[in-house]
């Protein structure tokens, strides 16, 4: 279409096709649909997680159409109200983590973590972490900062500031 004539307008109405922030193309699959799994309340006031393939925990139908590969993955889900929210995507072995004080909390933190999964895949720009950082030298909120500068955490959703613990 773009070889064609066609405008970025045009493409995205067609395709839902957008030019990343490094000049590739990508789509988005909306969030429509996508919740923690009820049955997942196993995982409601446990210290340690419950642990299942990724799409027990985390329905979400447009994601798991585009990538079937990440049913391997394993999902570790958290649910205790006596939790500050977290998550984690370790791609070397291949799981997530979320951990909320509800399922609220875990619906936001997971779609973020989901979002890194797909710019993984994709080879979009990664997420990161403040440690990444204050391992560096850099003073904690400095840290903090840098770290929510990046792009992979810029894109990603961010979950609700209220939940974030001040730092």
């Amino acid at each position: 279409m773009e070889m064609a004539g066609r405008s970025t307008d045009e493409i995205w109405q067609a395709n839902r096709l957008a030019r990343a922030a490094n000049g590739r193309w990508t789509f988005e699959i909306p969030d429509a649909g996508y919740q923690v799994r009820p049955n997942a309340t196993e995982a409601m006031m446990l210290k340690s997680p419950a642990i299942a393939p990724l799409y027990e925990h985390h329905s979400h139908p447009g994601m798991r159409e585009a990538y079937p590969s990440l049913s391997n993955w394993k999902s570790h889900l958290i649910i205790n109200p006596l939790i500050d929210p977290y998550g984690a995507s370790d791609f070397n072995k291949k799981r997530v983590l979320v951990r909320a004080p509800n399922l609220q909390w875990a619906r936001s933190v997971g779609i973020h973590e989901l979002q890194h999964l797909i710019d993984w895949l994709e080879k979009h720009a990664p997420g990161g972490s403040p440690r990444q950082f204050m391992n560096l030298g850099i003073p904690e909120e400095e840290a903090y900062d840098l770290y929510h500068r990046l792009i992979g955490e810029v894109v990603a959703p961010q979950c609700p500031t209220a939940i974030v613990p001040e730092r």
